[in-house]
């Protein structure tokens, strides 16, 4: 039995419109939260099975780390946590 995500062919080019325009909303807005973002994707999700998912994630300063994950966990995440990639580390070295 198939996945209901599952396509025999998947179109490049409209996977890669539904992230183009994702580039688009974030050039547009001076600040996207998670309920503009979750707005914004869940449609273009709809239609194109071929993305199974996109995720917002928002850069925290590491002075408000603590501040921003307490906040978070309020918000019914109770197990929120920010990680630190190594990536994220030797890019900004």
């Amino acid at each position: 039995m198939r996945s209901p995500h599952h396509t025999d062919k998947v179109d490049v080019g409209s996977t890669s419109q539904v992230l183009y325009s994702l580039e688009g909303f974030y050039r547009a807005s001076t600040e996207v939260t998670r309920q503009d973002f979750k707005q914004f994707a869940q449609p273009a999700l709809a239609r194109n099975t071929a993305i199974h998912s996109v995720n917002w994630i928002r850069r925290v300063p590491a002075a408000q780390k603590a501040a921003y994950e307490r906040r978070i966990r309020a918000e019914d995440f109770p197990a929120f946590q920010i990680y630190f990639s190594l990536t994220s580390l030797v890019r900004n070295f």
